[in-house]
């Protein structure tokens, strides 16, 4: 499966890598850490992640990295996963999606 992100995912990727480095100088690179979980788990089974709602007619699925209380939201297209959002647990119920 190829796992590509959105420019706004990546940009929230990066703006969160970024923040827990500076913020959290006890555990640096968990962020990282999970993200590379996640990313791993949505290459080998992206089918296994919650379904998060429905829009426009396609299945849009969250994987939550536990520890840094955020989430990614993809969809799954034949062999592409496109992630569209990284979203912190304590932002609400969850970001605009496309």
């Amino acid at each position: 499966m190829i796992i590509e992100f959105t420019a706004t995912a990546q940009n929230q990727v990066d703006l969160a890598a970024g923040w827990w480095r500076a913020h959290r100088p006890y555990s640096p690179t968990l962020f990282a850490e999970e993200l590379l979980d996640a990313i791993a788990l949505l290459a080998a089974e992206p089918l296994l992640a919650q379904v998060f709602a429905e829009v426009e007619g396609r299945v849009v699925r969250k994987v939550r990295l536990p520890r840094t209380r955020y989430a990614l939201y993809f969809t799954v297209d034949s062999e592409i996963i496109t992630v569209h959002a990284l979203w912190h647990g304590s932002r609400g119920s969850g970001p605009p999606l496309p």
